[in-house]
């Protein structure tokens, strides 16, 4: 369909631009339980790997065509981010080195 639309678009094959998105659950703020019961299970899974097999499984395809390892990487920041995002825990983010 896109390629019917726009055929002469095409994807930069050298550059990735690396821009930080994390996906947060929200709760209401009086279910304390449901929040760190939702934390627990979150770490839990990325502490035993399982968490990487669901993100591989449904992400890993993807990313292989997408050769992003063989990309230039441009960082950019994202000021939207609240100030207690964990930016330097490399367990949270997809890297593609």
């Amino acid at each position: 369909m896109r390629r019917e639309v726009l055929p002469n678009l095409t994807i930069e094959p050298n550059l990735l631009l690396y821009y930080p998105w994390p996906y947060y659950f929200f709760v209401k703020k009086d279910n304390v339980a449901l929040a760190e019961r939702l934390e627990t299970g979150l770490l839990r899974m990325v502490d035993d790997g399982s968490f990487d097999a669901i993100f591989w499984r449904f992400h890993g395809e993807a990313i292989k065509r997408a050769r992003l390892q063989e990309r230039r990487v441009i960082e950019l920041s994202n000021p939207l981010l609240p100030p207690d995002t964990p930016l330097d825990d490399s367990r949270f983010w997809y890297q593609p080195s």
